[in-house]
């Protein structure tokens, strides 16, 4: 078998042609390569900071790419309705699925303002929850202290909503 030979007579060489070159995508930069990296060890140190949030702060990530966290993903101007029930879906699934009790009873409280979220941003319910339920969990929304303030403010809106 006779390998391929260039011009300085070298049997190593590759033809210019390969599937790199037939429109195989190349990174421009080391950046794009190592972006999802970095991001991974945020996800890190965001989990040493408060570990009963870092799922729900995951979760919400995931579904609203731009949010900082759960807080702004349910509160936040940039999710959209479809969003704002993913989220839901998820918070509910965390709600009883979580390692921890902290972990349960924050799902819970996203869970609640996602509801709220619908209700006050798009008008809609998305829930079949009674309105008597959905007042009493507004009302336990707004007056937990250990929530962010913009999802207190939803809760707020949402009592005169049901």
């Amino acid at each position: 078998m006779r390998l391929p030979v260039d011009s300085s007579g070298s049997p190593n060489h590759r033809p210019k042609s390969s599937s790199r070159s037939r429109g195989a995508s190349q990174p421009k930069d080391i950046n794009e390569e190592t972006r999802g990296i970095h991001g991974a060890f945020q996800w890190a140190l965001d989990a040493n900071a408060d570990p009963s949030r870092t799922a729900a702060d995951w979760l919400a990530r995931e579904i609203v790419p731009l949010a900082h966290d759960a807080a702004s993903a349910v509160a936040g101007a940039q999710s959209t309705l479809e969003q704002i029930i993913a989220l839901k879906v998820a918070f509910k699934a965390l709600r009883t699925g979580a390692a921890s009790t902290a972990e349960r009873n924050r799902a819970a409280r996203l869970y609640a303002a996602t509801i709220a979220a619908g209700l006050v941003r798009f008008g809609v319910k998305i829930s079949r929850q009674s309105d008597a339920v959905l007042r009493k969990a507004f009302q336990s929304l707004r007056d937990d202290t250990s929530c962010e303030e913009s999802l207190r403010d939803l809760a707020t809106v949402a009592i005169s909503r049901c």
